[in-house]
């Protein structure tokens, strides 16, 4: 991590790993007001419905993945590749 004039550089390498859950890796950017994640799934991973109180956005590098949002069975419901 460098900083110059209050900004702030990291480098996804120099970052912790952790494991929520598993089959699931992730480093992580913190900072006052948002946060931005690196998120590796194992193939077959499944992550329950689950809601934040922010926006989540997903970009996905490499391989499939399915997202869901709104409540599971809802009428709102919405799935998609």
């Amino acid at each position: 991590m460098t900083q110059l004039q209050n900004a702030v550089r990291y480098r996804w390498a120099d970052l912790p790993t952790d494991r929520p859950m598993p089959q699931i890796q992730r480093r992580r950017i913190i900072g006052q007001h948002a946060m931005i994640s690196e998120v590796r799934l194992d193939e077959g991973c499944r992550v329950p419905t689950h809601a934040h109180a922010n926006e989540q956005f997903a970009y996905v590098v490499r391989g499939r993945l399915r997202f869901g949002i709104g409540a599971e069975g809802s009428a709102e419901r919405e799935d998609g590749d």
